[in-house]
């Protein structure tokens, strides 16, 4: 479990800094990594969608239609950073257990100003959405975030732009980690069936 000031440490010592024991620390580091901080963690949660921040919901349907194109717009939580799919509710609930996860039928959809808009009139959505407790964090994600953050201010804090581009390096490896490690999730029930129907 990771803690605010644990995370920031991280940064600072990838950076070469010294560590600080609050955000409220009297000292430039510490400044610039409260003003860093928030912004970091929310675009290394819009960077992938980490399993910790998935949300699914079916978004109420706004009273005000859009004013061209697509007939519907339906409003998204302000704490969604990102829709990751659009699906139909599937009306036979025996079909819907008994299908793949994740086989609604996917349909046609665009995210503008906190909204979906597509021509349904119900919709299920999966999106990623804003975690603010830190102890909630995956540790893959602990050292994306790190990273990023360190990333946002190692030119304030260094003066260095190589050690800014060292950590986009590492950032970009912890993303690169998390997509494939996506990879290899969910597949042991898909496997099993597999290998079981050979032997038949």
């Amino acid at each position: 479990m990771s803690e605010r000031i644990d995370i920031v440490n991280l940064a600072l010592t990838w950076l070469g800094e010294d560590v600080v024991t609050s955000l409220e620390d009297d000292l430039d580091r510490a400044r610039i990594m409260k003003v860093n901080y928030l912004p970091a963690r929310d675009a290394t949660l819009e960077a992938h969608d980490w399993s910790f921040a998935i949300l699914r919901f079916e978004p109420p349907l706004n009273a005000v239609p859009p004013v061209y194109g697509a007939g519907k717009a339906f409003d998204v939580p302000p704490e969604v950073l990102r829709i990751i799919s659009v699906a139909l509710p599937d009306t036979d609930t025996n079909a819907a257990f008994a299908a793949p996860l994740d086989s609604l039928p996917q349909i046609d959809w665009l995210f503008e100003r906190g909204q979906v808009i597509c021509n349904q009139e119900v919709i299920f959505c999966k999106g990623i959405q804003r975690v603010e407790e830190e102890g909630r964090f995956s540790p893959l994600f602990v050292h994306a975030f790190a990273a990023k953050l360190a990333y946002l201010t190692a030119v304030a804090l260094t003066a260095s732009l190589d050690s800014q581009a060292n950590m986009l390096a590492f950032y970009s490896e912890f993303i690169l980690e998390a997509k494939s490690r996506d990879g290899l999730q969910g597949r042991s029930k898909r496997l099993r069936q597999r290998t079981v129907s050979r032997v038949r």
